[in-house]
């Protein structure tokens, strides 16, 4: 066992569950090489990222057939939800977007809320701020119903995908004083609508520092040219071997997914 294959070893004990960092420091401890990683009632990561690589295929595609209107500079989507609304007995689907110099109002940013209420098309506009507040506006708006209505359909359709992104962005998969597993998805900054680029897993420790980068879509794979291994704080590029094997060896306990997860389905 060379000292990656050990250190990724040490990894997976801590971010499976198997130990904790105390056990590190027993003075019975029996050392890394000896002990068995528990994933039984764990996961891959790299499954993880793999079956939401698929899903954004399958979502990019599609969305790029959508027939689309022009609704501004910019267009971001916040969120898909459906739901049943029980003191007006209505059943409610609808799309928010985040809208950057819409072309169909006179704010120079607003939130649109493409909502269907019992199969009949409402939108209206938001800036979501307290209700009491001066500034506050809600204010409905014409938008083309089959247009709505087309997206409403897309996203109720991809609401997995959305929440795949949720659960991947801004993500401390394992954290506690001594080792730190951290997924995102393009710095944060990401688009959807305009297309996802790069997907970071950070591991670390005291004295080690991991990043490896992960292009999105068709040409999904490792970004070696940018990955890097510090050590001791001497920064190396890192074999492309050396990557692979993190990359098919990190594991992490479901619980910590079913957290995330919960997160996820709040959007």
């Amino acid at each position: 066992m060379n000292e990656l294959e050990k250190y990724i070893k040490e990894c997976n004990l801590v971010f499976t569950k198997t130990l904790n960092a105390n056990d590190f420091c027993r003075v019975d401890f029996a050392g890394v090489e000896n002990i068995p990683v528990n994933t039984q009632d764990s996961i891959k990561l790299i499954d993880i990222i793999t079956s939401f690589n698929k899903l954004y295929i399958a979502f990019k595609k599609e969305y790029d057939k959508l027939e689309k209107i022009n609704l501004g500079e910019n267009v971001e989507v916040i969120s898909f939800k459906k739901f049943h609304f029980d003191y007006e007995n209505q059943d409610i689907r609808e799309v928010i977007l985040y809208i950057n110099k819409p072309t169909f109002t006179k704010h120079n940013s607003t939130i649109l809320y493409l909502r269907e209420v019992d199969g009949k098309i409402k939108p209206f506009i938001s800036n979501n701020i307290n209700p009491f507040d001066k500034n506050y506006y809600k204010e409905n708006v014409s938008i083309d119903e089959q247009f709505a209505k087309r997206y409403i359909d897309f996203f109720e359709k991809y609401e997995t995908f959305l929440k795949a992104v949720n659960f991947l962005r801004n993500w401390e998969v394992f954290g506690d004083c001594v080792d730190y597993l951290y997924v995102d998805i393009d710095n944060q900054q990401e688009n959807i609508l305009n297309g996802l680029n790069k997907l970071r897993i950070s591991i670390c420790n005291g004295f080690c520092l991991i990043n490896i980068f992960l292009n999105l879509g068709e040409n999904f794979g490792t970004d070696y040219d940018n990955c890097e291994i510090i050590l001791d704080k001497k920064k190396s590029q890192g074999a492309k071997e050396d990557y692979d094997y993190i990359l098919n060896n990190i594991w992490v306990n479901k619980e910590n997914t079913w957290k995330k997860e919960k997160q996820s389905n709040k959007i």
